[in-house]
């Protein structure tokens, strides 16, 4: 994919392609969320799939005292590790992935309930926090997250009025066994996302977001 200084915040762009099991890959869409000089933050169009937030399996990548999931924030949990894993190595062409830049990411509390961030990280796929929330989703397409086709089939959970599915934030909930959670119906209180999911909820589905170089 070609960037250029013609694209701008609001933008539907194309760049990688995903798919699940033995399902035919589609071209994954983006929005452009903001612009800068060197780089364009973008976030996925739809619900790519549904994964848990953690799903309490211990890594071999992470120290033993991390592998205690009674407690868990976005540094640690397996949704970080399977979207800069899996999800960055297959998406994305080895052309793409030069132009995705390992962002340096502060994790902050949860503003509600206080509940701990954990530590900052470097990624170079990541879920928006709730502060990024509140700062660029100014519209209901960026707001509300309809769910891929495999998505469905996988579990993602579906509003009947607004046809939208509960998508994942980095940000924590309102403990550490909580992950916020921006919600499918406009009607919900905004304290829903503050409350977030519990870690292993399976019906919730994965909106990535990353900053690309913009050439």
């Amino acid at each position: 994919m070609n960037t250029n200084t013609e694209i701008k915040a609001g933008d539907i762009i194309t760049l990688g392609r995903y798919s699940r099991d033995d399902w035919e890959s589609c071209p994954i869409e983006w929005i452009v969320l903001a612009k800068e000089e060197a780089k364009i933050l973008l976030l996925s169009r739809y619900g790519l799939d549904t994964q848990p937030y953690n799903n309490n399996q211990k890594s071999i990548a992470l120290p033993p005292y991390y592998n205690n999931y009674t407690s868990v924030t976005w540094e640690t949990c397996t949704l970080r590790q399977w979207l800069n894993g899996i999800f960055y190595e297959y998406s994305f062409t080895e052309d793409e992935k030069k132009l995705i830049w390992l962002s340096k990411l502060d994790n902050p509390n949860n503003p509600e309930f206080r509940t701990w961030g954990g530590n900052p990280t470097s990624d170079r796929i990541f879920l928006l926090s709730l502060d990024d929330a509140e700062k660029y989703l100014d519209s209901d397409e960026k707001k509300f997250c309809r769910p891929t086709g495999w998505a469905i089939h996988f579990g993602a959970e579906v509003d009947e009025y607004s046809g939208a599915s509960n998508w994942w934030l980095r940000s924590p909930g309102h403990d550490s066994q909580h992950a916020a959670v921006f919600p499918s119906n406009p009607y919900v209180s905004d304290v829903y996302k503050f409350v977030g999911h519990y870690f292993r909820n399976e019906s919730t589905v994965v909106r990535p977001a990353l900053w690309l170089l913009n050439l």
